[in-house]
């Protein structure tokens, strides 16, 4: 199965409407906060809790609740005759957000009729329930297959007990399918709140470690969907496979009103967006999984997730592509064109999970960053306070990209910026030396990815996120009592930051063609680069492997080209951002001064928050979380 494009694309550009799922079920442990119909926030933290104000149902203890009358209109008799209520009411288990979407599966099929032996449910692919599985951890999960199956019978059915196995067939097949196709719904910056399974217009995109789309959820509109915006003709997408799937599609788009409006008026809607130029015909693919990790663990990880090993061009590629040679190899061969770049390092992934559990049981920050630091600096977790059965032989050394580096950089800069909360204004200087770290480690995780992104733009994603997280790490630090952040320009020395160049603050518009978003990159990268080796050694001080680091963007210093080859840079950086140059004309080579310092760090902050925007608004449009994120610390900040 396979998802086409009806037309040539550039990218930024929505390839679907907002499409509604077949079900959605939130995760146990946001019923009690989220509308069950819509998804949204009805309380948190620091909302007292006052369930008397919004719809619930008593039938269930009050676990499901609902942010308006509407919305417990519309769904309270899905979630009362799918059996929903009833497992709520009577299921041990602590988790059954796929079970109920399951259900709701069911309930929203209705009349549809299953084929005996059920192989597509809602146009969905299922497991083939006859089979039996040999692969490990698939007895596993047939055994909760079989298990909830069985549940599922007993609250459709009403029989709370007594054998209903044999009459759970359909249940098996709904359950199969959630397994195999749900996607966890992630709406804002908050956290996956639940689960939710689309139709053959989602469902059948396949997926690439170097996808052409990514996608999005929004909130469903409390207003009636647009009927021509789901005219199959109007899509901007085609199934190409066979006869059958082209059928089964069509049938999931049409009812008698000839619109698609799904299966369920209810949960959040999915938006595919293009991140690169898409031609006619050409399949669009989305990733299922993290794709900063090397070729080995990423088909561990869609093995273990979805069964199916993954054969795409960057996986498939000899010699391997490059940002794949730089996530996982040895120091030794960085430089190399070695097609066999795969190194071992099971043990210091092992170490850097256990020093992550370590610090959850006891939470002690500064025990866990001297451990990851450890490792990182030596390649090697032998260590008087760690407990491990022998010390590790120091075969090599970890480099700036490994893909293990940039997970212990993640974990670093957060456990930092704890540690410089937990000193606060009581011990200003300690805050300030952490919020440094902190900052540091945030900028050298922008700076390693933005390195593999220009290798291979199907990183945009992570781009975005981290260059966006590094802006608001370095306002943080400005934040400190060591500094006088209230202005950000300073009368008596004259500095300002007024030199983005002012095409930076508008917004996207509806695509964004090819030339401009290279030639924006690296202008971005020419800007940053010069400023960040002046106040490098600022941040690193004190630190024995961020001192190593010799610039967190530029790392030719590895021995590693100044843009890595297969780039999407094809053009000379001065040609591009030639009239840019007056951003580091103001600052002279030397020591600067601590104002001038904070005046630097500024100045990058607005350009991290610039270029993370533009990069989000690419990938999810401009009005996405991350992208409203970046233009309000703009906006506080007085950077737009």
């Amino acid at each position: 199965m396979e998802v086409r494009a009806r037309e040539a694309m550039g990218l930024a550009q929505d390839l679907t409407p907002p499409i509604p799922p077949l079900a959605a079920a939130l995760h146990d442990a946001f019923l009690s906060s989220h509308c069950s119909s819509c998804f949204r926030l009805i309380f948190s933290r620091n909302t007292p809790l006052n369930p008397i104000s919004f719809p619930s149902c008593p039938s269930c203890n009050a676990s499901i609740l609902y942010c308006s009358q509407s919305c417990s209109a519309s769904d309270s008799p899905r979630h009362v005759s799918s059996g929903e209520c009833r497992l709520l009411s009577t299921s041990p288990h602590a988790c059954t957000s796929d079970l109920r979407a399951a259900l709701r599966l069911l309930h929203s099929l209705g009349s549809h009729p299953l084929p005996t032996p059920p192989s597509r449910i809602g146009g969905l692919l299922v497991c083939d329930l006859d089979g039996a599985p040999e692969e490990e951890g698939e007895s596993e999960i047939s055994g909760r297959i079989r298990e909830g199956a069985t549940l599922m019978a007993r609250a459709r059915n009403g029989k709370l007990e007594g054998d209903v196995v044999a009459t759970a067939e359909k249940e098996k097949a709904a359950l199969w399918a959630v397994v195999r196709n749900a996607v966890e719904v992630q709406v804002g910056g908050a956290a996956a709140v639940g689960i939710a399974v689309y139709g053959p217009m989602f469902s059948w995109l396949n997926h690439s470690c170097s996808p052409n789309a990514c996608y999005r959820f929004e909130y469903p509109s409390r207003s009636e969907l647009d009927p021509g915006s789901f005219e199959p003709s109007s899509l901007r997408v085609f199934p190409s496979g066979h006869e059958q799937d082209a059928a089964a599609w069509s049938a999931w788009f049409c009812s008698e009103t000839q619109l698609f409006i799904g299966l369920c008026g209810y949960g959040p809607r999915v938006v595919v967006r293009a991140t690169k130029p898409i031609k006619k015909g050409e399949e669009i693919c989305i990733a299922y999984i993290d794709l900063l990790q090397p070729k080995a663990a990423r088909r561990a990880d869609l093995s273990s997730k979805y069964r199916f090993l993954c054969c795409c061009a960057r996986c498939s590629a000899s010699p391997q592509q490059y940002v794949d040679h730089v996530l996982s190899c040895d120091l030794r061969i960085l430089n190399s064109d070695h097609a066999n770049a795969d190194t071992s390092c099971e043990e210091l992934a092992d170490f850097l999970d256990q020093a992550i559990d370590k610090y959850m049981d006891d939470g002690n920050p500064q025990f866990f960053c001297e451990m990851v630091e450890n490792m990182l600096l030596s390649g090697s977790f032998a260590s008087k306070q760690f407990q491990a059965e022998k010390p590790f032989e120091n075969k090599f050394k970890l480099h700036p990209l490994h893909h293990l580096s940039l997970s212990a950089y993640m974990s670093l800069s957060s456990t930092y910026k704890v540690r410089a909360n937990d000193f606060g204004e009581e011990n200003a200087t300690k805050n300030f030396k952490m919020s440094r770290a902190a900052t540091a480690y945030a900028l050298l995780l922008a700076g390693a990815t933005n390195h593999l992104f220009l290798s291979d733009v199907a990183l945009i994603a992570n781009g975005a996120l981290f260059w966006i997280n590094a802006g608001e790490a370095l306002l943080n630090l400005l934040r400190s009592s060591k500094w006088d952040s209230a202005k950000l320009v300073d009368d008596e020395s004259g500095y300002s930051i007024d030199v983005i160049p002012s095409h930076w603050s508008r917004e996207i518009g509806p695509s964004v063609s090819w030339n401009e978003f290279e030639g924006r990159s690296v202008m971005f990268l020419n800007c940053i680069s010069g400023t960040l080796i002046r106040f490098w050694p600022f941040l690193t001080e004190g630190f024995s492997f961020l001192e190593k680091i010799e610039s967190p963007v530029d790392f030719t210093w590895l021995g590693l080209p100044k843009f890595p080859h297969q780039t999407l840079v094809n053009r000379e950086v001065d040609a591009i951002s030639r009239e840019h140059l007056h951003f580091e004309s103001q600052f002279k080579p030397g020591t600067a001064t601590f104002e001038q310092e904070r005046m630097n760090l500024f100045q990058v902050a607005a350009l991290c928050l610039h270029y993370g925007r533009y990069l989000a608004s690419i990938c999810y449009g401009p009005k996405c979380y991350l992208a409203d994120n970046a233009s309000h610390l703009l906006n506080a900040q007085g950077f737009m």
